[in-house]
């Protein structure tokens, strides 16, 4: 077996806490994905951390999931989260397009969805300075 990717230990929900924002850790797996899913690459930027990987590569956003080593299974949130996202397009819903979505087996499984960068105001932002 080739050496892994995705070098970090994650045996626990605070293990994936200390990695799931650094780019130095990510940027391998998501390269590779990057080249098996025939995309172009980008050096990773961060976007607003939330519980997963979430990266800014050029004009694309790559969303990496928690493995299931951290204490929950990702496979409920990512088939979810694909779903939501298809069904909205579907309906008109200006969001932002899959443009890939998948699984890799590294040192762990992770599942992964790549849509398009959509620039604009952060909800929290927005919402704090609206009038009512």
């Amino acid at each position: 077996m080739s050496a892994a990717l995705f070098t970090e230990a994650v045996k626990s929900w605070r293990d994936w806490g200390r990695v799931y924002q650094s780019i130095p850790a990510f940027t391998p797996l998501a390269k590779e994905i990057f080249r098996r899913e025939g995309l172009p690459w980008q050096p990773l930027s961060p976007l607003t951390p939330g519980t997963n990987g979430v990266f800014r590569s050029g004009d694309l956003v790559v969303k990496i999931f928690f493995p299931k080593e951290s204490g929950l299974d990702p496979a409920v949130d990512f088939f979810t989260e694909a779903a939501a996202s298809r069904q909205a397009l579907a309906w008109g819903i200006p969001t932002p397009p899959l443009e890939a979505q998948g699984q890799i087996a590294d040192k762990y499984l992770f599942y992964y969805l790549i849509t398009s960068y959509s620039p604009g105001k952060e909800a929290g932002d927005w919402l704090a300075q609206a009038s009512p």
